[in-house]
């Protein structure tokens, strides 16, 4: 809590790191570096789900409810308080705001989040071991961030769809597919630092413009 902007990242990556490690080394808990087997499908109601298409279809459903819960946080007063918090907490904590409580919030939302993942995950695999999260996870999630654009839901959703699956289409490029794809996240970062979201807002403002000139002028 202490912590922000840069520090904040490294920080948390170290702590993932640390308790990644421990659990690797809590063989009696975890299983250590062979994991746990044998986790059934995920079912409800008795139904479990086991072909590609029903777990396709599950997935995706709780996928959408999940979207659409942080675009109502977003457009709440919690997420007014993140948005305000990521771009000047020194006004935010003027205004009264307990920057620590928000922290938190986020931090709490931000575990639900990645444990119903996490969970997902591990009954459609059928197994888990901690190196299943190493710190290009936590790279990647990253960059979702900041070629979706931070602070935008549907940006976040455009992000992470496209750190997924454009390396597969570079596949082709065998060796040389991540020098790729690291350049081409690296030129948004200098050519759209807002994320691909900064480009249809700008539209959408530009829309507004005009039709704000057009009233103008009658």
């Amino acid at each position: 809590l202490r912590v922000s902007g840069v520090y904040l990242a490294l920080t948390t990556i170290g702590f993932s790191e640390i308790v990644r490690i421990l659990m690797t080394n809590l063989t009696g808990l975890t299983g250590g570096a062979l994991g746990v087997t044998g986790i059934p499908p995920f079912s409800i109601l008795g139904h479990k789900f086991q072909t590609n298409k029903e777990i396709y279809y599950l997935y995706l459903i709780i996928a959408v409810i999940l979207i659409f819960n942080a675009y109502r946080i977003v457009n709440s007063k919690w997420g007014r308080a993140f948005l305000a918090v990521k771009d000047n907490p020194d006004a935010v904590e003027a205004g009264g705001i307990n920057i620590a409580s928000i922290k938190i919030l986020a931090f709490t939302l931000a575990a639900v989040y990645a444990t119903v993942a996490g969970s997902l995950y591990a009954h459609y695999v059928g197994f888990i071991n901690p190196s299943a999260y190493n710190l290009e996870y936590s790279i990647n999630y990253v960059v979702m961030l900041v070629i979706g654009g931070l602070g935008s839901v549907p940006g976040n959703v455009l992000g992470a769809i496209l750190v997924t699956l454009v390396p597969e289409f570079l596949r082709f490029m065998e060796n040389y597919y991540w020098l790729v794809f690291s350049i081409i996240t690296l030129l948004f970062v200098i050519f759209m630092p807002n994320g691909i979201v900064s480009l249809f807002k700008g539209k959408k403002w530009t829309a507004k413009a005009g039709k704000g000139e057009q009233v103008n002028g009658r």
